[in-house]
């Protein structure tokens, strides 16, 4: 049994002025053709699709991210072994009821803000 995180770290240009990061980012399960299939569903009450817990380091803008449970998902990938054609899709909310401009980048050309997968092994 594995638990596993994903960890998004955006730019801190993502959202310099007159920009703001998306309040959520949606996360979907696709197929080898990025066909989405369905949402990742939150793991303790498997009603509400992971928007991303969003946390913002307002005093030093280092520390700011959105994390997943994606536990699920990983466990499913092991249960289908190398064969297995599924993957992730970020997409953002369509609502904006702020009217702010929003955007994100992940991962710049300096590679200092990675994507995370951490890995959670419980039990062996």
């Amino acid at each position: 049994m594995v638990k596993a995180e994903l960890v998004i770290r955006p730019d801190v240009k993502s959202y310099s002025y007159p920009y703001s990061l998306p309040k959520t980012l949606n996360l979907y399960g696709t197929d080898q053709g990025n066909e989405l299939l369905s949402g990742i569903y939150d793991v303790n009450t498997g009603s509400y699709l992971q928007t991303g817990d969003l946390v913002i380091d307002n005093l030093y803008n280092e520390n700011t991210y959105y994390s997943y449970d994606i536990t699920k998902f990983i466990n499913t990938k092991i249960g289908e072994g190398a064969a297995s054609t599924s993957a992730l899709f970020l997409h953002s909310s369509v609502t904006n009821t702020e009217g702010a401009l929003e955007r994100l980048i992940v991962n710049d050309q300096n590679n200092n803000k990675a994507i995370q997968l951490k890995l959670y092994v419980l039990g062996l």
